[in-house]
């Protein structure tokens, strides 16, 4: 995938698991992105508790500050077992609407 973003010279989006071990994972595909002149757009969170424990709240501070990049969503736990029509209706709001405008201006 690294290749293709390359190709098109689009930036790409990194999702991770709110969990442990993403600060690691996630260094490491951003890095790899760097590498090869790949730009993040930003960090999503996929499967976000309702009641994030320790770790995901950590994790949520932390992985601007270990990967340079901001997080700019939060995907909720559950979300790919919603039907279509629900799932595109509610996609925006799990987005920082900041990021979302500046890259619709693009």
């Amino acid at each position: 995938m690294i290749d293709l973003a390359a190709d098109l010279a689009a930036d790409v989006l990194v999702v991770a698991a709110p969990a442990l071990g993403t600060l690691n994972h996630t260094e490491l595909t951003v890095r790899a992105l760097e590498s090869r002149g790949v730009a993040c757009a930003g960090i999503v969170l996929s499967r976000w508790p309702d009641d994030p424990g320790l770790a995901e709240r950590c994790n949520l501070a932390d992985l601007p500050d270990v990967t340079g990049v901001p997080v700019v969503g939060r995907i909720p736990d559950g979300a790919a077992g919603l039907a279509p029509d629900r799932f595109a209706r509610a996609a925006a709001s799990w987005f920082d609407p900041a990021w979302l405008s500046e890259r619709a201006r693009r």
